[in-house]
């Protein structure tokens, strides 16, 4: 038997100033796409000329989103995820993603701001839908 967790109840949060808030109707999302960097240190007698690494500053990557795009609610709106990106200069906010309640640990926190914000749909059969990339600054923290 699988003891895989269904994503269902997942959160994904914004803090506007006023702690912490779900963002309205998250669809899916996905990362944080945390890497190190790669030094290379090769040298004229690298052993068998072999190249040689060492393990540079970890880099916490994106947060990427998928939302039912709804240009009236305060938390994607130009009071919520939209302002960060009008806003100058661009605000680093406290994220949160918040796993199921049978998950543990079920916290992710981080700081980030949005790089990519893009309408995904517009059809006559189908939702709106927008994409919104956030850059973790900083290092996560799993709690």
């Amino acid at each position: 038997m699988s003891n895989a967790i269904l994503g269902y109840g997942a959160k994904l949060q914004r803090n506007g100033g006023a702690g912490l808030a779900d963002i309205a109707e998250v669809l899916k999302f996905g990362g944080p796409t945390m890497k190190v960097g790669q030094v290379d240190v090769t040298h004229l007698q690298s052993p068998d000329a072999w190249a040689e690494f060492i393990a540079g500053v970890a880099d916490g990557g994106l947060v990427t989103a998928e939302v039912n795009f709804l240009p009236t609610d305060n938390t994607q709106n130009l009071n919520g995820l939209l302002k960060d990106i009008y806003t100058q200069p661009r605000p680093v906010r406290g994220y949160a993603i918040l796993f199921p309640p049978t998950a543990s640990p079920t916290t992710w926190s981080f700081n980030a701001f949005i790089v990519d914000w893009s309408v995904l749909e517009v059809s006559p059969t189908g939702q709106l839908k927008a994409q919104i990339a956030f850059k973790v600054t900083g290092k996560p923290t799993l709690a």
